[in-house]
C-alpha cells in the first residue's frame, strides 16, 4: 500500500494510505519501528475504513537509534502529546494505536485529548507497578533508587528514580476514550489480571489470545490481531460509544 515518509513534530515519520481527515497514530513497542508489521496490518485495515495511518519511532528506535538515552516516559509522553494535539488540529477525528510500550506512552500521553478511539496491544497499563517488581526482583528499595537516582540492571533497562515518578504521577486514572485491548492469555510481562482490572475500571473492551504470550508475533497470533483490528477500527467516529 502506499507510504510515503513525513516529518511530525519534527520527528520522523510514515503516512499510510491516502490522505484523510480521519487519522490514527500508531506507536511501535520497544525494539521495534514505525513499519513493523502490527503497523501495517493496522494501515490495512484502516484504509478500508477510510483512515489514515500515521506511525512514528520512538527514540532509540527506526531512524532514530542515536537517541536511546530520550525513550523514557519523561520524554516521549510529551513528545507523544505535541503530536495527538498537532494530528488535532488538522483531522476531524484522530485515534490512537499502540503497542506494549508504545502503548504505555500513548495512554499517558493522550490524557484529556478528545480522541475517537484507543487500539491498544499487549499494553503496560500499569508501569509503576511493573518497576516496582523489577525492584524487587533486584533488591532495590525505593529509598535505594531515590538516594542513587539510577541504578544498573543485569539484562534489563537501569532503575530510574526520575522514570519512576513520572509514570506514578501520570497514572492514567481518568482513561475515558472509547478503548478495545488485545493481550496474550500468557502475557509475561503485564499480568493479565492487571490488564482485566484496568480494563474493567475503564469500560475497555478485552479480548485475549489463548496460549499467546507479551509479544505477538506468530502467523496465528497476526491473523487474529488482524481480524480484531478489523472488528474495531469501525468504532472510530463514534466516541459516544463505548466498545
Amino acid at each position: 500500500m502506499e507510504m510515503k515518509p513525513i516529518t511530525l513534530c519534527g520527528v520522523s515519520a510514515l503516512a499510510w494510505g491516502k490522505d484523510s481527515d480521519r487519522r490514527i497514530l500508531a506507536v511501535h513497542g520497544m525494539m521495534s519501528h514505525k513499519a513493523d508489521e502490527p503497523i501495517r496490518l493496522l494501515a490495512e485495515a484502516a484504509e478500508k475504513q477510510g483512515i489514515q495511518t500515521v506511525s512514528i519511532d520512538l527514540p532509540g528506535h527506526g531512524d532514530r537509534k542515536g537517541e536511546m538515552a530520550l525513550c523514557t516516559a519523561q520524554h516521549c509522553v510529551p513528545e507523544l502529546h505535541a503530536m495527538l494535539e498537532s494530528l488535532l488540529e488538522e483531522s476531524r477525528e484522530v485515534g490512537l494505536f499502540g503497542v506494549s510500550l508504545g502503548a504505555c506512552f500513548g495512554l499517558m500521553a493522550a490524557a484529556g485529548l478528545p480522541l475517537c478511539q484507543a487500539l491498544l496491544v499487549s499494553p503496560v497499563v500499569d508501569m509503576p507497578g511493573l518497576i516496582e517488581g523489577m525492584m524487587r526482583a533486584a533488591g532495590v528499595t525505593p529509598e535505594q533508587l531515590e538516594r542513587e537516582k539510577v541504578i544498573p540492571v543485569p539484562d534489563a533497562q537501569p532503575l530510574d528514580w526520575e522514570y519512576y515518578c513520572y509514570v506514578r504521577e501520570h497514572r492514567p486514572d481518568s482513561w475515558t476514550v472509547p478503548t478495545a485491548v488485545l493481550i496474550g492469555e500468557r502475557d509475561e510481562l503485564e499480568p493479565p489480571a492487571v490488564t482485566e482490572a484496568f480494563c474493567k475500571a475503564h469500560g475497555c473492551g478485552l479480548e485475549q489470545i489463548p496460549g499467546a504470550g507479551h509479544w505477538l508475533h506468530t502467523p496465528e497470533e497476526l491473523a487474529v490481531l488482524r481480524s480484531w483490528l478489523e472488528q474495531n477500527l469501525s468504532g472510530c467516529g463514534k466516541p459516544e460509544n463505548r466498545i
